[in-house]
């Protein structure tokens, strides 16, 4: 699958873990404080892909005169503590990353997650051992889908962007590459739904297949 490129770059939330169990858990229990409902976690999925102001916001119904920081603060504060909380890698995560590796292809990583979060999920599901270079986005002060910290990447691993590739499952991602002039695939069973109805590329459902 990966014949044609040196280098391939991966999304994190909803590409490599799904971390959405985790959202659920610790922000139902900041809506339950305000008198909310929980959410279905097909919510969660759909608006985490915008970033964690947007999801403060949108989860716990912040008026036009309540800060977000405060709430934002504590999330992280709160997810810090257990990062997996109620979440799993996608099956074969590590079999395409043990792949990938072993034929000698350079492994970057790039979210907009803060890059403490990142390097806590990283460490703590032991995919760190794969990636050769792997940054925070928003800690380098532009996030996705600004193409900064995918060019970024690309100058770190010394491979052209004609052979690099970059694997998420948004909408956000799928510009970042465009902006970057790095080929996309999708990832479909992420968090995106929207991205597999107005996307013509190459998708696909479960890692499993990028193994043939």
């Amino acid at each position: 699958m990966f014949d044609n490129f040196d280098h391939v770059i991966f999304d994190l939330d909803g590409t490599l873990v799904d971390s959405a169990g985790a959202l659920k858990t610790i922000l139902d229990a900041f809506r339950q404080n305000r008198n909310l409902q929980p959410w279905p976690i097909e919510l969660y999925r759909e608006v985490s892909s915008a970033g964690g102001e947007d999801l403060i916001r949108k989860a716990l119904k912040l008026t036009d005169d309540e800060s977000h920081l405060t709430y934002l603060d504590a999330f992280r504060e709160t997810y810090a503590k257990d990062p997996l909380i109620n979440s799993n890698l996608y099956p074969y995560v590590k079999d395409v990353l043990c792949a990938l590796k072993n034929n000698g292809v350079s492994i970057s990583l790039c979210t907009n997650k803060p890059e403490n979060l990142m390097t806590l999920i990283l460490e703590k599901t032991n995919l760190d051992i794969f990636f050769d270079h792997s940054i925070s986005a928003s800690s380098i002060g532009y996030k996705k889908p600004n193409p900064t910290s995918v060019q970024f990447l690309i100058e770190r691993s010394g491979v052209d962007s004609s052979k690099t590739i970059f694997i998420g499952d948004s909408e956000i991602d799928r510009e970042t590459a465009k902006a970057a002039g790095v080929e996309f695939w999708a990832f479909q069973s992420g968090y995106d739904l929207k991205l597999e109805a107005t996307f013509d590329g190459f998708c696909f459902d479960s890692y499993r297949e990028l193994l043939s």
